[in-house]
């Protein structure tokens, strides 16, 4: 499951790298918000469930990562930037 989760967290940071994130939003709004939502939220989910059984360093930090991932997908699509609404 830990490979599972760095998978996910690995495929979101490629797709904003590579502006695809930026592509699906001109295309679909809604469902560029929920793939990178997906793809940060399962690792955060998957990697506390696993940290309350394993209480594992290394879940610990991918936990971390895929916090930080999942306040920034909120940030990107749910704040206005300097007087421009926000895209959702």
């Amino acid at each position: 499951m830990n490979l599972l989760s760095v998978l996910l967290l690995i495929i979101f940071i490629g797709l904003y790298f590579t502006n695809s994130i930026d592509y699906l939003a001109t295309i679909n709004l809604w469902i560029s918000f929920i793939l990178c939502l997906l793809l940060t939220g399962i690792p955060l989910i998957v990697s506390v469930i696993r940290f309350l059984y394993l209480k594992n360093f290394y879940v610990l930090i991918i936990g971390i990562i895929a916090l930080l991932g999942v306040l920034f997908v909120l940030f990107m699509f749910l704040t206005p930037e300097s007087g421009i609404p926000p895209i959702l």
